[in-house]
């Protein structure tokens, strides 16, 4: 978990009791936190979270609020397409947001 969310305890009892958002910090999970990627071009991309559940990648990024949302979309969108060209298809992204927490899928 990220040192922001670490460092609130509320926020992160309501991620982990979340439906939707607990999935990707279940124990026993294949995880990478804030893992340098090298892309084609020679950027560097640090995706919050990346998870491996039953085959399937996913990159988790956290953001407060929505504000700003198509340039968080974009910046998933480019984490997912780096660990595609290093992984293959099986990755998805996913934007969590804490105030409100939502969690939303990147296509």
């Amino acid at each position: 978990m990220s040192k922001a969310l670490s460092k609130n305890p509320i926020l992160r009892e309501n991620i982990l009791n979340s439906a939707r958002a607990k999935v990707f910090f279940a124990p026993g999970l294949h995880v990478e936190s804030e893992c340098d990627f090298v892309d084609i071009d020679g950027g560097v991309s640090r995706p919050d979270r990346i998870v491996r559940i039953d085959g399937i990648w996913h990159v988790v990024d956290y953001k407060s609020t929505e504000s700003g949302k198509n340039k968080h979309m974009k910046q998933v969108e480019g984490y997912v397409e780096t660990l595609r060209a290093i992984e293959g298809d099986c990755v998805k992204g996913w934007l969590l947001y804490t105030d409100p927490l939502q969690l939303v899928s990147v296509k």
